[in-house]
């Protein structure tokens, strides 16, 4: 539910969606959901440049090449899938 409410506040109030989603992000470690972690960095990535604050990128982009290897890595997708869930980001 962090995730969807993080990701519908984007345009509206990118500083809540950004808390919103690094709640998602740490759910996703917990539960070991490369996918979800991949989709909360990449949103959180877009809270950040519409906050103007693109020096914090560098955490999340290190996120996104993590999961988005581990998702090719065991078969969970195909590389062009984990390309669209970053291309936003």
């Amino acid at each position: 539910m962090e995730y969807w409410r993080g990701l519908c506040a984007l345009d509206t109030d990118p500083a809540a969606a950004l808390r919103d989603l690094e709640a998602a992000y740490d759910h996703s470690v917990l539960a070991a959901d490369a996918g979800a972690g991949l989709a909360a960095a990449a949103a959180a990535a877009v809270a950040l440049v519409a906050l103007s604050r693109v020096t914090e990128l560098d955490r999340w982009l290190a996120v996104m090449d993590t999961h988005a290897a581990q998702m090719t890595w065991v078969g969970q997708t195909q590389p062009e899938a984990v390309d669209a869930r970053i291309v936003p980001g």
